[in-house]
């Protein structure tokens, strides 16, 4: 389960980027007509800039506790050692 969020939270980052450049480029080269109404351009801007910030964070926290538990695995074999 931990492997599928943390995909979907690298999938989510993606599509976030894909969806800002889409924007970009629309912004740019209205001709291009990604999308044609400013409401829809502005729940999708909020959209993505949260779903990539939430994607980030996901990964962060993640990488974190893994860091953690790793620490504490070279801890307790560092304490046991010192015992011997």
């Amino acid at each position: 389960m931990k492997k599928l969020r943390i995909l979907l939270a690298h999938i989510t980052i993606a599509l976030a980027t894909l969806f800002i450049i889409l924007l970009i480029a629309n912004r740019f080269n209205s001709a291009m007509q990604f999308f044609n109404n400013p409401v829809t351009n502005t729940f999708l801007t909020l959209y993505c800039i949260s779903a990539a910030l939430l994607g980030i964070l996901s990964v962060v926290l993640h990488r974190r506790a893994q860091r953690a538990s790793a620490e504490r695995s070279r801890s307790r074999i560092h304490q046991i050692n010192r015992m011997s």
